[in-house]
């Protein structure tokens, strides 16, 4: 899989906000959840 992934950073110290970070991190999620369910059809890593 490839991301693409854009921080629009509004802070002066250079770090994201916890909002900021909480969308990555729901993002993330999300995806993982998705890589996870493609891997247990049929045939897939995860179909044992």
């Amino acid at each position: 899989p490839v991301y693409h992934i854009a921080i629009q950073n509004d802070g002066a110290n250079g770090q994201i906000g916890p909002e900021a970070a909480g969308t990555l991190v729901q993002l993330i999620d999300q995806r993982v959840q998705a890589v996870m369910l493609s891997m247990r059809r049929d045939g897939g890593m995860l179909s044992g």
